[in-house]
């Protein structure tokens, strides 16, 4: 359902005056032409300097805007100046290791490097054009009442860094499945490829690849991301004069049950190879000798996510510095699933500093969506065009994301409950304006409260609330209670819904609708989401937004809704305890007990869950 073009559901704006304004007239006077020169030479001088400085400072400007449009990422016009910033020693750590790695990668067969030259760097651009990459965040700077996410200079300077080493790879390689199935090992390079659980929906696809994408960078591998996912189709490529794309109808993905000529080979393979390298080791025999030797598909490729299992996600072990140990001897490591587990990368404690150091606030996915998974030019263009035509004229934006994750059968049966909780949810904490008939139920014996409320003809002030479900139940509601009355502000209220599918389907005309209302929402000053859904946890992280919680249980008498605890996603159905043996002074502990800052997620959200709590509330 898209709304009109006026502020309003449908082009209806509940009886609100449009924006007024009048600005005052202003007179320039240049003081030069009432002043006496008394000294040419000096006044010629003086001018000569200013030109010099003009044209310094112009230039730098160019450069700037010359290196944004080409898309490549620079330090900001302060960083050109030489302004420092510090570099935590963990982070230089990561950039070092990151250096080397490219380096051995450099030295390997040809001499190509990780060099690229002006001109194949704009054909690459003109290949991979990707607007979202300078406007995105000016979209989120625009917002008047959220919160501004810092810049992150480290994090700029080692994707930096990770990009030389990503392009130098690809260049090596070349075909990655002809070097993958000849069990090379030439480059000196490694792998990680990322995949996702077949119907998960968009939130669940994109929280999974970022996850991956962290490890990828924490270990020095190489990201690849299957195109059976679709992501490919409609991100920006995010590694300048390279590729993250991986054809699957090419490359040999692990098979949903492994056998025998499986190329990759299932985790608990690698954990009994470790195991017995263990007892190897404790008997005195060499650790390379008692290892997979060189060359055998055991040391070449290994599933970190078990196939053909639900709620795929690494195993606790995966997350043990002895597991990490090993695992860096391995080429190629395969991800997959649905399961969002950046937060327990944050308690492996051979991961846990450089994160910190990378990360100020623990705003961590927030920046590796914003730099890593932007929206293709056809979604932006997609996002702009609504943007534009129904909601930048708002003074301030609320975004509710409504989800029955049942389908048709539970919008019926809950949607006037849910309507409910969120109608009371929004004015009871100041997030939509009062009324002034207020009738926030749905039943029509309910006792109507009356509300003073001021003159709506005296503000100017515009609040859009944009909705995203694929039901029209809460459109419905909303517009209806405040076109029937004034609100006692005086705010005008108006909604935009741009689809209602009323069921998921999965396909790539689906993804990008779906993006399409993630991006939209993130840019509210203020969010409401449904617990459980990935899709509304997603927009949070993008907008670094910390949320209202909608409450969905059906017999719950408490609050309406609840503010979250941090502007990360939860990450659902995971294992809450280490389970590192080789470790006796973390093993068997809660994630909580050793690292603060992860905590159980809100018991209206998902209890079985761990979260990853920012230092930032928006």
């Amino acid at each position: 359902m898209a709304a009109g073009k006026s502020r309003g559901h449908s082009g209806v704006q509940n009886g609100n005056n449009q924006h007024q304004s009048s600005r005052g007239s202003t007179a320039t006077w240049i003081c030069g032409e009432m002043t006496q020169i008394k000294r040419l030479s000096t006044a010629v001088l003086a001018v000569a300097v200013l030109l010099v400085f003009g044209v310094y400072a112009w230039s730098l400007v160019v450069e700037q805007e010359f290196a944004t449009s080409i898309g490549v990422s620079t330090p900001p016009l302060e960083s050109a100046l030489k302004l420092p910033y510090d570099v935590p020693p963990a982070a230089r750590e990561l950039i070092e290791k990151i250096k080397d790695a490219t380096r051995i990668a450099m030295a390997s067969g040809s001499a190509d490097t990780e060099d690229i030259s002006e001109e194949e760097l704009k054909a690459w651009h003109r290949r991979n054009p990707c607007r979202s990459r300078k406007g995105l965040i000016e979209m989120y700077d625009r917002r008047r009442y959220a919160r501004k996410v810092p810049p992150n200079p480290v994090w700029e300077e080692v994707l930096q860094e990770y990009t030389k080493l990503h392009r130098t790879c690809t260049r090596k390689v070349g075909n990655f499945t002809e070097y993958f199935l000849s069990k090379n090992e030439s480059t000196g390079c490694r792998f990680a490829v990322t995949d996702v659980t077949p119907l998960s929906g968009l939130g669940n696809k994109i929280l999974v690849t970022i996850s991956s994408i962290m490890y990828a960078i924490l270990t020095q591998r190489v990201i690849l991301v299957s195109t059976k996912n679709l992501i490919p189709s409609y991100t920006c490529e995010p590694f300048p004069g390279s590729t993250w794309t991986l054809d699957a109808d090419q490359f040999p993905l692990p098979a949903v049950n492994f056998s025998a000529s499986d190329p990759w080979k299932e985790d608990k393979e690698y954990l009994k190879l470790i195991d017995q390298i263990g007892i190897d080791m404790s008997r005195g025999k060499n650790l390379t000798t008692s290892f997979s030797p060189p060359g055998s598909p055991a040391s070449i490729a290994y599933s970190v996510t078990a196939v053909g299992r639900w709620g795929w996600q690494p195993v606790a072990r995966f997350y043990c510095r002895s597991q990490q140990e090993f695992f860096s001897r391995v080429p190629w490591v395969y991800f997959t699933g649905c399961i969002y587990t950046l937060p327990k990368l944050f308690v492996a404690p051979i991961f846990r500093p450089t994160l910190e150091a990378l990360f100020p606030y623990r705003l961590a996915s927030t920046w590796i969506l914003r730099s890593l998974m932007l929206p293709s030019d056809a979604v932006w263009d997609r996002v702009r065009r609504i943007d534009r035509t129904y909601l930048q004229d708002a003074d301030r934006r609320v975004g509710i994301q409504v989800r029955f994750k049942d389908g048709e059968e539970m919008y019926r049966r809950m949607n006037d409950l849910v309507n409910e909780r969120i109608t009371d949810c929004v004015v009871r904490n100041n997030i939509l304006p009062n009324v002034s008939q207020v009738s926030w139920g749905t039943n029509s014996d309910q006792q109507q409260e009356h509300v003073e409320y001021n003159d709506p003809t005296t503000s100017t002030k515009v609040v859009k609330v944009f909705i995203a479900s694929l039901f029209s139940g809460l459109m419905d509601h909303l517009s209806k209670m405040y076109v029937q009355s004034p609100t006692v502000s005086g705010e005008n209220v108006g909604f935009v819904q741009i689809s209602q599918g009323q069921s998921q389907h999965w396909s790539r005309g689906e993804d990008m609708q779906a993006f399409t209302e993630i991006i939209l929402l993130s840019f509210s000053d203020q969010l409401l989401v449904t617990p459980v859904s990935t899709f509304g946890g997603l927009a949070e992280a993008y907008g670094g937004l910390t949320p209202w919680y909608i409450e969905y249980r059906e017999k719950y008498h408490g609050p309406s809704c609840q503010r979250a605890q941090t502007v990360d996603v939860c990450n659902q159905f995971t294992f809450k305890k280490y389970s590192c043996p080789r470790e006796p002074d973390i093993h068997d502990k809660l994630f909580s007990e050793v690292v603060p800052y992860i905590k159980n997620c809100l018991g209206i959200d998902h209890p079985k869950g761990i979260q990853l709590i920012s230092d930032f509330v928006s």
